[in-house]
C-alpha cells in the first residue's frame, strides 16, 4: 500500500515536471544555489538575475493562475516573495542574497506560491538552526541569547528603545539559509504537485 502511494505520488510529481519545464530549472537553481551558499555563504546575484531572467519571460508567454496574466502572476510573486524575507533580512537573520533568491522564486511560483514557499522555508529554516545548534552543542546559549534579547525589549519598550537585531555568529555561525530556501520550495512543488495545496 505504502508502495503504491509513493508510487502514485512520484508519477504525480514527474508528470508536473514533464508539463511544466520552468519547475525543473527553478529546482536546479536552488540545488545550485544551495550548494554555493554552503561553500562560500553567499547566494550569486547572476545566479538570482539568471532565474529572473529565464521565469519572468516565460511566465509571461504562458497565461497561469488565476489571474491569467503571466507577466502579472511573476511580478506579483516576486514582490511577495522578496517582501516575505525582508523583515528577517532587517533584523539580521538572513542575507540579502536570501531575499533577492526568494524574490526570484516568486517569480516561478506566483503570489500564492511564494507565500507557501515562503512559510514552508521559515520551518526549515527554524529546523536547520536547531540542527546546527544541536550539532555544535550551543542550543543553551542560543536560548539564553533569545531570553536576553525578549528581556532587554520589554525594559525598554515603555521608553522606546527596542532593538530586534539578531547576531547569527554568536550562536549557530552563518547559516546557509540558502538551503531552507530551497527545502521549503522543493516541498511546496512537491505538495502543490500531489494536489495537497494550490
Amino acid at each position: 500500500m505504502n508502495v503504491r502511494i509513493a508510487s502514485g505520488l512520484e508519477m504525480t510529481v514527474m508528470s508536473a515536471a514533464m508539463q511544466a519545464p520552468q519547475l525543473v530549472v527553478l529546482i536546479g537553481m536552488l540545488v545550485l544555489a544551495a550548494w554555493i551558499d554552503i561553500r562560500e555563504h553567499r547566494v550569486p546575484n547572476a545566479l538570482v538575475i539568471a532565474g529572473l531572467c529565464f521565469a519572468i519571460p516565460y511566465q509571461g508567454l504562458h497565461p497561469v493562475g488565476v489571474i491569467g496574466n503571466g507577466w502579472l502572476f511573476a511580478s506579483a510573486g516576486c514582490l511577495v516573495g522578496f517582501l516575505s524575507l525582508f523583515p528577517l533580512y532587517m533584523i539580521g537573520a538572513t542575507g540579502a542574497g536570501d531575499v533577492k533568491l526568494m524574490a526570484m522564486v516568486g517569480a516561478f511560483v506566483g503570489p500564492l506560491g511564494a507565500f507557501s514557499s515562503a512559510l514552508l522555508t521559515f520551518a526549515a529554516g527554524g529546523l536547520l538552526a536547531v540542527s546546527v545548534l544541536l550539532w555544535k552543542r550551543r542550543l543553551r546559549r542560543a536560548l539564553c541569547n533569545v531570553y536576553h534579547l525578549t528581556m532587554a525589549n520589554v525594559i525598554g519598550a515603555p521608553a522606546g528603545c527596542m532593538n530586534f537585531t539578531i547576531s547569527g555568529s554568536d550562536s549557530t555561525g552563518k547559516l546557509p539559509y540558502a538551503v531552507a530556501i530551497a527545502a521549503g520550495t522543493t516541498t511546496y512543488l512537491v505538495a502543490n504537485a500531489a494536489g495537497f495545496v494550490h
